[in-house]
């Protein structure tokens, strides 16, 4: 359960690096 708990946060966090990299693209276009 650990495991799976840590790749779903992982997941998480880069779903929201990649959110905020596409509205920081969005502001600059």
């Amino acid at each position: 359960r650990q495991l799976l708990c840590d790749r779903l946060e992982r997941k998480a966090v880069s779903a929201d690096v990649i959110n905020a990299i596409r509205s920081k693209i969005t502001e600059n276009a």
